[in-house]
């Protein structure tokens, strides 16, 4: 672990690494980047011979729930409702 962060994924230490960048930069980039990802793990399990990753698409809507308010909170403000 860094210097500035304490404790596993502790927010404040992520917001202060992605300061260089821009928070609101690195906010919107996070956004995308989880939206592409979700896609292509998606269309991989759907293309892939293995019937068990498919049992993983479920999840990633399930996990919007909790994965969007994170990517919400890196620039210290509340922008979804």
């Amino acid at each position: 672990m860094g210097d500035e962060q304490k404790k596993p994924y502790d927010l404040a230490a992520l917001g202060l690494k992605l300061k260089g960048i821009g928070l609101e930069g690195a906010e919107k980039l996070a956004g995308e980047v989880y939206g592409v990802l979700k896609e292509w793990v998606t269309e991989s399990a759907h293309a892939s011979a293995n019937p068990f990753d498919d049992l993983a698409i479920p999840f990633l809507k399930q996990a919007d729930a909790y994965v969007l308010p994170q990517i919400d909170a890196i620039n210290g403000k509340q922008d979804q409702p």
